[in-house]
């Protein structure tokens, strides 16, 4: 089906038209994670932008619950190749190919939910587009409250996040905004049973080695 929509970010508008172009398919994904309170957890964003795609917006949002996790920019990047940027430089850097009213980072963007906290980080290109080759991985960093219950779990979701090349408009899976990316809330392991988790799977390898030690 021929089928190609653009979206352009002025301010906080978005304004949507149709244009001629072939629609593609943009592969993203994102895995479930789990932590112990107090601990960091890191979702993995990942984009495989395939040979060449000159990305003129960035309309990335996502939501989660305040009371189980909260986003850690600081601790967050962007890898592409070999170059890991740390997430405000990666912000500086849609900035420059932009001015501070195409690109811009809400911390409490709106969300469908008054129990949610949202995030948003907006890109147009108005000097230039960023290149993007292969896959690039957004590291999102998340801290599990310390007061969070053992056997939580709670979900990510991506709303209305999407890639364009000026041509095509690339939405997120529809299975990332819902049900989201699941978040569990797990005990940490007492020492000992560390140690004897250690010990049990030490066995299983001399065990297996022994074995192979027959033939």
């Amino acid at each position: 089906m021929k089928m190609s929509r653009i979206r352009t970010l002025v301010g906080a508008l978005f304004v949507s038209w149709s244009m001629a172009g072939q629609a593609a398919e943009l592969p993203i994904s994102v895995g479930n994670a789990s932590g112990s309170p107090g601990a960091q957890i890191v979702l993995e964003l990942q984009v495989d932008f395939g040979p060449s795609f000159e990305m003129m917006t960035q309309n990335l949002k996502f939501e989660y619950d305040p009371g189980v996790l909260a986003f850690s920019a600081d601790d967050s990047s962007v890898v592409a190749g070999p170059t890991t940027t740390s997430w405000s430089a990666y912000f500086n850097q849609l900035v420059a190919l932009s001015n501070s009213s195409f690109t811009t980072q809400n911390f409490n963007a709106q969300t469908g939910d008054p129990g949610r906290k949202g995030y948003s980080l907006d890109f147009m290109g108005a000097s230039g587009t960023l290149e993007r080759v292969g896959i690039v991985r957004y590291n999102l960093a998340f801290d599990i409250d310390p007061a969070a219950q053992v056997g939580t779990t709670t979900q990510v979701t991506f709303r209305n996040s999407a890639f364009s090349d000026g041509n095509d408009e690339f939405f997120f899976p529809d299975a990332l905004n819902s049900p989201g990316v699941t978040v569990s809330v797990v005990s940490v392991p007492e020492p000992s049973q560390a140690l004897l988790l250690l010990a049990g799977l030490g066995l299983l390898a001399l065990g297996s080695s022994r074995a192979r030690s027959w033939f």
